[in-house]
Formats: C-alpha cells, structure tokens, sequence
C-alpha cells in the first residue's frame, strides 16, 4: 500500500479541496504555494514518474495520483502527521521533609567576606575530615595577572594552627595553596601553562607514605597538586577543596570547580593531610589543634616576607567549611539550595502496650430459686466511720545520717563578682576510693537581661569561663601549657556560639585512644534562672560514666554529656 506524505492545504485529510489547489498551483496561480517534498513524495506513486517533467517538476504526476486516490482507483493512505513529543517534565523538588541541614564549622556570607585588597583568617577546629566551599564571582571585565614566581595571587590558602613558621620559610607547612596563574619555569607550569591556577601542597603536610619523590618539585619540597585553566569574567563558580574520608567513591584529596552545577575542573588523589600535633624544636612541646583558613591572601603574618603576595580578589558571595567530607550529591545539594542535608533522626518507637487480660468465659443462667420464705426485718447498720485523713510523707529522717565534708565549700559572699575570679587549691583527703574520683558543684543565677559572650572569627581564643580544672603545681600555666588541662567549662566558642564548650586534653585522660581532645557542648543557661552546674569524674560503679558534666534546673537535667574516661 502507498503512502501520501500529508495534504496540500495541511487540514489532516486529502480530499477534492487539495485537487483544486494543486492544479490552481500548476496552472501559475501565484497566490497557492506547496511543500516540494510533500509533493515529490505523492507523484512517485505514479507508474510513469520522471523527475524532469515539465515547468514545475512531479506536479502534473501528483496531480494524477491524487485523482486516483479521490475516485477510489489505485490503494492509497494519507500518513498521519508525527504526534508532538511531550513537554520534559521538570526535575522532582527535594523532599525537605525528612531531612535537615548539616552544620558547618564555619559560614560566612558575602556581607562578612573579604572584598578587593583585603583579606580575611579563619580559624576552626581540627578534624580528618574536611570540606571547604567557596562561592565567587569573578568580575565583569576581570583581567588575570600573569605574575612570576615572586609576584603571586591567591585564592585561599589553608594551614596548620597555629602556623609553626608564618614567613616564607615556613612555606612548607601548607597544607594547600590555590594560587592564581603565574609563570614558574620548569618548577609548576610549562611553556603555555602560566594562564592556569596552580594547586600545591608541602611534602611535609602530606602523609609521607602517600607522596613518592617523583611527585615532589625541585624547590622548598613542595607537591604540584595540579593546574586548572582561569575561567572566564562576569561568571559565579564555587571552588571546593574537599579531604578525609573517601568512602563515597572519590580520592581523599580533591579539587573541583563548578559552573552551576556542572564540574568544569577537577582533581583526585590519595593524599592525606598530616595533623601536626607537635612543632619542630625548640618548640616541640607545644601543639597545633586546628585550621586557619586564609582567604583572599597568603598567610597570617602581619607583615609578610613578601609584600607582593596578594588575593586574586574575586567578588566573594559564601564561604562554608564542614567537618566532614561530603559527597557528590550533597555538593549539588549546597549550589542548588545552600545548604548539605542529612536525614532527620527516626522517632522513637512506641513502648509497646500489655496485651489485655482474657476475659472470663460467660456463665451460665442460674436456674430459678424459689420464693424465699418471709423474714423478720433485719436490724439496721450502724453509720460508717470517717475515712482517716491521709498522713503526709515522712520528712527524711536524718537521725542516721550524716553530711559527706566536701574539700571545699565556698558561700555567696566569699565567691568572685563578676569582673573578677578566684582559684582554689583542692588537696585529696585519702579517703576517695580510687585516688581519681571528684565532684564540682557550682550553684550560680545568670543576671537578668544578660547576654553570652562570643568573640566571634577568633572566638577560639577570645572565650569566657565558667572554671578551669587544672594539675597544681600547673607544669605550663599559659596557653602553650593547653594540654594539662583536665576540664574547661568554657562560653560559646568558635566550634558553636550558642553552647557551653567543654573540653578535654588527651594527656589527662586514662585510656583515651581518641583525638587531641575530648570535646562536647551543651545548652547555654537563660537569663535570670539560677542552674546548678556539674562536673564528675573517677569512681563510676553508680551506673554513671566516670567522666560527666551537667547542667540542673532545680532538680530537672537540662543538658549532660559523658565519656567513659577519668581524669589522672
């Protein structure tokens, strides 16, 4: 059976009304107009076809086959017209129902970043693993500077705290440079390579077992990561340096720069980042504990070795560090909505109820009893006594009791105002039965009206204590002393500004295999409420860890956290 490729006045079906157009066309009417290919397609059914027919080619040939189609001769099917594809559905929105955001160490928004000619250090506790986003404009017209190995821009560069050597002979403790282009001879780029970012890490910042010679430079032991190519002005990207756990399927060590959500430029090793947990001498006794991240500069000397090492000052929009290493969908997740998720917590189950008692088989009717003989009357009840009134709870009976004598016990007026502070020497009595086991009970009312203090970006080193709990004779007093700490009830911090930072030195702890520290926060207090805060440590037979802190209000826990570690 022949086809006809669609009709001539294009109504979805061949009738007389197109034989008339046809020949209307073929006798020079200029007013009708025709689809060649429709009309090719119809004249090749003719037996006699010849392409070089006449003025206006396959017209006459179409024009009989048409007739035949409209009497009936001959076995011809108009072909339908194509069906529309349909519309592409948009992507499905996130569900945001069970789910919530992940909390990043550090966020700071465009209000709060560095612009052209400044720029700006964070610092952040240290943790294996590691993500940092950063999103950026590069402005309109934008012109990158091909600088040489003397004159260099950058993005970020991330560092041990406390940086061991800041000027430039301390190069080598970087854990990453994302450098802007310049031109390095044969030590980064090659002939043709000085309009790329230069990615570098210091041989000694990375686990030596990851990093083989071959990889090394030949200047200041420094690792060439990669080279990315510049992108183009008047464009937003999110550069993202991302380390630790790989278990997602990538690299432990990568680099990536995306347009939206599509990655333009990448990187992925195996390299680990080395925690410097001690400085070379003279200072080898004191610890580094965490990040600082030097955004739109080199480093966080006040006075560089080199003045000429400066931001590459793109117009910064958000910048965001989390504690872990987060995965590709939770990158997507961020661009598209600014934020990582995770899933909620699952509500807890229903304590399943008793099942009921069985009910008792019924029984039978009893059979009809007769009539019972008439009695005399009986004698009235007598009245009902009165209930007893209830006795009220026995008051506790101290007759057999004791006080415990603490070590030491201070009253309101002989405890610090604010402004000032107070130490206190606790000596052990020899009757604690283990040698370790100790209580601190402060009862205090927050002011009304008052406000926490928070130091913000360098909160880490600007805090407010509720105590300390140190050796005496204390072996380091001044921070570089930081690991003789046994407990800090310290305000809101730079790992959270709205909590109680309690922490922990590893060397004061039996059995801590863990990192640096023990570290937990719990709710901060509310104003003109009085709580009583805790500390307790050492014996645990009571069912308790051996290593715990509290906050009550009245006799009502509000917050705790404990360990199963006691202090030495």
């Amino acid at each position: 059976m022949a086809s006809l490729d669609g009709d001539i006045d294009e109504n979805d079906k061949i009738s007389l009304n197109d034989l008339v157009y046809l020949e209307a066309y073929s006798s020079g009417n200029n007013e009708y107009t025709i689809n060649e290919n429709k009309i090719y397609n119809i004249a090749i059914q003719n037996e006699n076809f010849d392409s070089n027919n006449g003025e206006h080619p396959y017209v006459s040939q179409a024009i009989d086959v048409m007739k035949k189609y409209l009497i009936g001769e001959g076995s011809y099917q108009l072909q339908p017209e194509p069906e529309p594809q349909p519309e592409p559905q948009p992507e499905p929105e996130l569900d945001f129902s069970n789910l919530m955001a992940k909390t990043p160490v550090l966020r700071k928004d465009t209000s709060e970043l560095p612009t052209a000619g400044s720029g700006a250090i964070y610092d952040f506790d240290y943790s294996d693993s590691l993500t940092i986003l950063i999103k950026a404009k590069i402005p309109d017209n934008y012109v990158h500077t091909i600088s040489d190995g003397s004159d260099v821009d950058f993005l970020f560069t991330l560092r041990p705290r406390t940086d061991p050597y800041l000027g430039w002979g301390g190069g080598k403790y970087a854990y990453l440079e994302w450098r802007g282009p310049a031109k390095y001879g044969n030590y980064v780029t090659t002939a043709g390579d000085d309009d790329q970012y230069a990615l570098l890490s210091r041989k000694e910042s990375l686990v030596s077992s990851v990093v083989g010679d071959s990889e090394v430079g030949n200047w200041n032991q420094s690792f060439r990561g990669t080279l990315f190519p510049v992108q183009e002005s008047g464009k937003e990207y999110t550069f993202i340096f991302r380390t630790g756990d790989s278990s997602y399927g990538n690299k432990s060590y990568t680099c990536y720069i995306y347009d939206g959500t599509n990655i333009i430029a990448s990187y992925e090793d195996s390299y680990v980042l080395y925690h410097w947990v001690n400085r070379p001498a003279p200072d080898h006794e004191t610890y580094t504990d965490g990040f600082n991240l030097n955004l739109n500069k080199w480093n966080d000397k006040e006075s560089p070795g080199n003045p000429d090492y400066d931001g590459i000052d793109y117009e910064y929009l958000q910048l965001d560090v989390y504690s872990e290493y987060l995965s590709d969908s939770d990158i997507i997740d961020y661009i598209t909505y600014g934020e990582a998720y995770r899933e909620k917590e699952p509500e807890p189950e229903p304590e399943p109820q008793p099942e009921p008692e069985p009910q008792p088989e019924p029984q039978p009717e009893p059979e009809p009893q007769p009539e019972p003989q008439s009695q005399p009357e009986p004698e009235p009840e007598p009245e009902p006594q009165p209930e007893p009134e209830p006795q009220p709870e026995p008051e506790f009976d101290l007759s057999n009791l004791m006080p415990k004598s603490p070590i030491l016990r201070k009253d309101a007026s002989e405890l610090p105002n604010p402004g000032s502070n107070a130490q206190y020497i606790l000596t052990r009595t020899g009757s604690e039965p283990d040698g370790k086991s100790i209580t601190i009970i402060c009862k205090a009312r927050i002011p009304d009206g008052y406000s926490h203090f928070y130091g913000g970006a360098q909160a880490v080193n600007q805090m407010a204590f509720l105590w300390t709990l140190r050796p005496y004779t204390d072996p380091q007093p001044s921070w570089g002393g930081g690991k003789w700490t046994m407990h800090e009830w310290g305000g809101p911090s730079s790992g959270d500004a709205n909590a109680y930072r309690h922490i922990a030195r590893k060397e004061r702890m039996d059995g801590w295999t863990g990192s640096t520290t023990i570290l937990d926060y719990l709710t901060l207090g509310t104003s003109n409420k009085e709580y009583t805060f805790i500390f307790r440590a050492g014996d645990s037979s009571h069912n308790n860890k051996s290593y715990g802190c509290y906050i009550y209000d009245g006799i009502t826990i509000v917050d705790f956290f404990r360990n199963q570690r006691s202090s030495t």
